[in-house]
């Protein structure tokens, strides 16, 4: 009977059924075990939030967030878009881990070199770029970003070779040391702002040199560095470097414009309205995280899949925006104090952007992983262009309300022209070219 042609088709198929539940399960396994980590991490990271926004107040919070700023731009400048294409390549070929773990230890430690030095130059001849915190700041701030860069490319390497409860242990593990820390020397010891960013850089020197040993250990053919290679992989992660920028320096320059036309003070407000964004986008970005070397190791049905996660993603996004409007202006009154009660008003406007960003984050992850066309860059490109624009006449008029409501308003733009993208790459799928 098992050889009736039937029968074989039967069973090639509930074969295929089980290996799409295998790698659904495993799927569902690795976000959730993510998402718990986040949580935790979201948790952690409010606590800081907490403690610095009190012991610094609004200007030396201001101080903290534009320093932190200007490390996470150079570190984007710097990732040349490996980024994306470590965990794409050692997606699919494994082989490859000695020599992209090689590449990007040279390009970590000499490319960000490059950047830090470039940083601190243009800050050094233009310190109206940010208004307010001294070069100082920035000087031991930026000297970190070889070991930021390390960190970010090392992460998206153990993300490739689908390490996930090694990455999630990692970031957790540096989490608590955090939190730890800087209760010693903000509660403890009484120290400042300039104490905080020093300890920030050496933390950064030393996860990134514990994701680098991680690596190494577990690549038995040794690390070298191949520039046909990285060349090849800079190829393909030109684009997504691109896209990665802009939408970066539409999500930070906020912080630099507000600084500069406001002060470091209403900087510090902004920045606790900010960070609560950034922590409902870990959500997202906890889930886009899996889903791309998940999504470029599959052979059909990546299109589905994706809509599917975008789609749960919308629903819970839109309840947890929901609720921290509701507790926005009692919460950030009582733990933040009420020196920061302005932040509130500026959550409230950022909100709906932070929304549309969360679907983006993951419908964006498909395209990504099927050659990313150019019109995602060119996408955020013409986002960072209106976003600049409006701000120069908002921010002066409505202040960090303002910066707020560009934000909103860019997020929003950018998901309609990714979204109308994602349903027109379903042409290519059997699925009708519908999102909900």
């Amino acid at each position: 009977m098992k050889n009736i042609p039937s029968f074989k088709v039967i069973n090639k198929l509930l074969a295929i059924g089980l290996v799409r539940r295998v790698r659904a399960s495993l799927f569902i396994q690795r976000v959730s075990l993510t998402l718990i980590t986040r949580i935790l991490i979201l948790i952690i990271g409010f606590v800081l939030g907490v403690i610095t926004a009190r012991y610094l107040g609004p200007e030396g919070r201001g101080i903290y967030a534009v320093t932190a700023s200007i490390v996470a731009m150079g570190t984007q400048f710097g990732n040349l878009g490996l980024h994306a294409a470590n965990t794409y390549f050692i997606a699919r070929d494994r082989n490859r881990l000695g020599t992209i773990t090689g590449n990007t230890l040279w390009v970590s430690l000499i490319g960000g070199t490059i950047i830090a030095l470039i940083a601190t130059g243009i800050l050094y001849f233009r310190p109206e770029l940010a208004s307010g915190v001294s070069i100082k700041y920035v000087i031991i701030g930026v000297v970190g970003i070889p070991f930021t860069l390390l960190v970010l490319l090392g992460q998206n390497i153990l993300l490739g070779i689908q390490r996930i409860k090694v990455l999630n242990v990692f970031e957790f593990i540096q989490a608590i040391i955090n939190v730890l820390v800087v209760v010693i020397l903000l509660v403890l010891l009484k120290e400042g702002v300039l104490s905080l960013i020093a300890f920030t850089t050496i933390m950064t020197f030393l996860y990134g040199a514990l994701v680098f040993w991680y690596l190494w250990r577990i690549e038995k053919n040794g690390l070298g560095f191949t520039p046909s290679l990285l060349k090849q992989m800079a190829r393909y992660g030109f684009k997504a470097y691109l896209a990665a920028l802009f939408s970066f320096l539409v999500i930070r320059l906020n912080m630099l414009m507000v600084n500069s036309m406001l002060g470091t003070e209403q900087a510090g407000i902004y920045s606790i309205a900010t960070n609560a964004g950034d922590i409902l986008l870990m959500i997202p970005a906890s889930i886009g995280m899996i889903l791309f070397p998940h999504v470029s190791a599959m052979s059909e049905g990546g299109w589905v899949h994706s809509k599917r996660v975008a789609r749960a993603t919308a629903i819970v996004m839109g309840a947890a925006c929901i609720f921290v409007a509701i507790i926005a202006r009692p919460f950030i009154t009582f733990f933040y104090g009420q020196a920061f009660s302005r932040a509130a008003d500026a959550l409230l406007w950022l909100l709906p952007g932070v929304f549309f960003l969360s679907i983006e984050t993951i419908i964006v992850m498909y395209l990504v992983a099927t050659g990313l066309p150019k019109f995602v860059p060119l996408s955020w490109v013409i986002a960072l262009i209106f976003n600049v624009t409006v701000n120069m006449f908002l921010i002066p008029r409505l202040g960090i309300n303002g910066a707020a409501i560009v934000s909103s308003m860019t997020y929003t733009f950018v998901f309609i022209l990714i979204l109308v993208r994602f349903i027109k790459s379903a042409k290519n799928t059997r699925e009708k070219a519908r999102f909900w």
